[in-house]
């Protein structure tokens, strides 16, 4: 019996395996640390997961063997490996417990781990489908997940809610002092639906993965969220619980509003950043008349700034605000728009930004340091 497999397309063997990898758990004593590698004739299939997110990428072509082999090897080690081969034709064989990559007469070993005690893959079930134009989709995450929680005192703050109105997706990120969020055109319509909420761990995968698909279906039911593409299966646990109703949050009326170039406002905001060193709050005041301004100050023990930011509209009202730095720099860097809208609803209120380009719908959501 022949245990060992031909690698034809070395490339892409390394994009299979890193697709799967970026699945795997990163808890190195845990067998979910590998990767699951399972090769027949012109077939190959690797999957990783971490049990709460799961992908199996697979492709033919790629390697080629006379019956089947099948390995789980630490994945991030044997990714590596696989990266910083010398040139020539790769093999892999299986021994016991060990398996090596063969490259002309150079061998490298990394030891196997027990098949057997490898999870079984999340069960890709039929639900609640909708249908999303996958490179805008991913995108659409990559642009709300920064206002995600990192403290897991309320875990479903950690994840991005997605909802639907049987036409559009809303995908809503907050930690409680800031949000963002924006809507996805559905390529079909749907059933309305609503408290899926993604971990963020899936949200990173389904952006990565994502980014250059067309049409892409997904499956919801009660505690998981699936998909199906060429050569790819993906799914996700969704996190337990109900998201909050952040609709209150959001104001409509305003007591100014400004129009900013982002550069520009990136670029002062950075450099107040420095200034502030470990502090991160800086006080922003709209200044009206013939020429209106936005004004950025900050002072601690060793530095201070002052910023005057030239506008291109600003309503009659003077204000100020303070305002998480770094918070808003992470709202401009996820828009994409060459001018943005800052709507300011009050002193002690939530201050909105928006990309100044017609027909958008994202948005982020500010609230006041007091």
């Amino acid at each position: 019996m022949s245990n060992t497999i031909k690698i034809k397309e070395v490339k892409a063997f390394i994009e299979l395996l890193g697709k799967a990898v970026a699945a795997a758990s990163s808890k190195i004593d845990s067998i979910m640390s590998g990767v699951m590698v399972v090769a027949e004739g012109d077939e190959i299939n690797i999957r990783g997961t971490d049990s709460s997110i799961s992908v199996e990428a697979s492709g033919k072509e790629i390697t080629e063997t006379a019956e089947q082999v099948s390995f789980v090897v630490p994945a991030k080690i044997f990714l590596d490996m696989m990266k910083k081969l010398p040139k020539g034709d790769v093999e892999l064989a299986m021994e016991e417990n060990r398996l090596d990559i063969k490259v002309g007469k150079s061998t490298y070993g990394i030891s196997t781990m027990d098949c057997d005690q490898y999870p079984k893959p999340l069960q890709v079930e039929e639900g609640t489908t909708f249908k999303v134009e996958g490179t805008m989709f991913a995108e659409s995450l990559a642009c709300v997940a920064h206002a995600t929680a990192d403290n897991e005192t309320r875990p479903i703050l950690t994840g991005v809610h997605v909802l639907s109105n049987g036409k559009y997706l809303t995908l809503i990120a907050t930690d409680s002092h800031r949000l963002s969020a924006k809507a996805v055109p559905l390529l079909a319509e749907t059933e309305e639906f609503a408290n899926v909420v993604l971990p963020k761990s899936a949200v990173k995968e389904i952006t990565s993965i994502l980014s250059d698909t067309d049409e892409v279906e997904f499956s919801i039911t009660q505690n998981q969220l699936a998909c199906r593409t060429e050569g790819l299966v993906f799914a996700t646990r969704l996190i337990e619980g109900t998201y909050p109703d952040v609709t209150r949050l959001i104001p409509n009326e305003f007591e100014n509003e400004v129009v900013v170039h982002r550069d520009e406002f990136l670029k002062a905001l950075d450099r107040t950043k420095v200034a502030l060193g470990k502090d991160k709050v800086a006080t922003f005041r709209v200044v009206s008349g013939t020429l209106p301004t936005l004004n950025i100050e900050c002072k601690t023990e060793i530095t201070n700034i002052f910023e005057e930011l030239f506008v291109d509209e600003a309503g009659s009202n003077d204000l100020s605000i303070k305002l998480n730095v770094h918070y808003l720099i992470d709202g401009l860097n996820s828009m994409n728009s060459k001018k943005i809208r800052l709507q300011f609803s009050g002193a002690l209120k939530p201050m909105l930004l928006k990309p100044e380009i017609e027909g958008s719908t994202q948005f982020g959501l500010l609230l006041p340091v007091r």
